[in-house]
């Protein structure tokens, strides 16, 4: 998910750093002098703090759109950019379909790696303690890769997991740095 260029729905839970990881992700096509197109509420002091030290040409390269806004089409970035949509839909209860339209509409037009975040779910009747994404499989019918970030129960790592890979991210001053779990 960190340093592969598929589209992914990263699933995670409350404080799990989703938008910091999206941030390091966006740092690093804004290094290389790639358009990264941001969809969503971003927090200026967490930008501020990983992004904050790139160059003013680079910087330039970031654009911000708020959701739901007329125009998005001239807003995509090129087949080598990046398209993160955080929080694609409400944290609370199921997407609903005007939330699934207007995200299918937007796949339609991305050419680019696309991210997508939203706040992963308990299992409402009780059955299991996992995480679960909203919409996961017409998601990942749209062609995205689901992936589920969530705090570590052994300390303050994260863990990032797919349906067949699985790794145990710390932060430093750089970012997340990822070990792979076995």
């Amino acid at each position: 998910m960190l340093d592969n260029t598929d589209s992914v729905h990263l699933v995670h839970g409350p404080g799990s750093d989703a938008e910091a990881i999206c941030l390091q992700v966006s740092k690093g096509y804004l290094e290389l002098g790639q358009t990264v197109a941001w969809l969503g509420s971003l927090s200026p002091s967490l930008a501020r703090s990983a992004i904050g030290d790139l160059d003013e040409a680079a910087l330039g390269n970031l654009r911000v759109w708020e959701r739901g806004a007329l125009g998005i089409h001239r807003f995509m970035p090129p087949g080598n950019g990046l398209l993160v949509i955080h929080g694609w839909c409400s944290p609370i209860g199921r997407a609903t379909k005007g939330e699934l339209q207007y995200l299918e509409e937007i796949l339609r037009m991305a050419d680019c790696r696309v991210i997508v975040t939203s706040l992963g779910n308990q299992d409402a009747g009780g059955g299991s303690t996992q995480m679960t994404a909203r919409s996961r499989e017409r998601l990942e019918g749209m062609g995205l890769t689901t992936w589920f970030l969530s705090r570590s129960d052994e300390g303050p790592e994260r863990v990032l997991s797919s349906s067949d890979s699985k790794l145990r991210l710390v932060r430093s001053q750089d970012g997340f740095t990822s070990i792979r779990e076995p």
